[in-house]
């Protein structure tokens, strides 16, 4: 039985499309086009302040909780018998932190995700894991350095990246029951 860390956000839920979503909403008219950079704030036309600024706004309006899910998320019942962490690094104000994290359980419920733990946190290379899956380049490379499996999910911010790759979680699930 192996300890199994997933991402959300990028992995299992479709944090793009809706901040893109958030931010039309919000009267913002851009492309919003696909990051092929992992820090995208200058490929929205947004500087860096106008970025946090957005994110903080959009965690205070609950934006986490009514992401679209990434593929077929029933492909994770084959995680049965393995201990399965959600770990997710999010960006609040101390007040709103307890909404963000309900939020984000809510939507796993929500979204029949079984795991084991829940962790918000800022450093992923802190939580105890065998195998993780995540698509950030910072967090892939820091989960390394720690000396931790890492495998990268494939999203284009993170193709200079080298290692092991999937491109569905599907395929992640058979590459930790191999």
């Amino acid at each position: 039985m192996a300890h199994v860390v997933l991402d959300k956000d990028g992995v299992m839920a479709n944090f793009l499309g809706g901040f893109a979503a958030y931010l039309r909403a919000k009267g913002h008219h851009h492309d919003y086009p696909t990051p092929t950079e992992y820090n995208f704030a200058h490929q929205w036309d947004l500087t860096p302040e106008q970025f946090q600024y957005q994110m903080l706004e959009f965690a205070a309006d609950r934006g986490y909780r009514d992401l679209d899910p990434i593929g077929d998320l029933t492909v994770l019942y084959g995680l049965v018998g393995h201990r399965v962490t959600v770990a997710t690094k999010r960006f609040s104000r101390p007040q709103h932190r307890g909404i963000v994290a309900g939020d984000s359980l809510n939507w796993l419920w929500d979204h029949n995700v079984s795991f084991d733990n829940f962790a918000l946190v800022q450093d992923k290379d802190v939580v105890d894991g065998d195998i993780f899956v995540d698509d950030a380049p910072s967090n892939i490379l820091a989960l390394r350095a720690a000396g931790k499996r890492a495998i990268i999910f494939d999203q284009p911010w993170n193709r200079s990246l080298k290692g092991e790759r999937v491109f569905n979680l599907g395929q992640f699930v058979d590459l930790v029951n191999s």
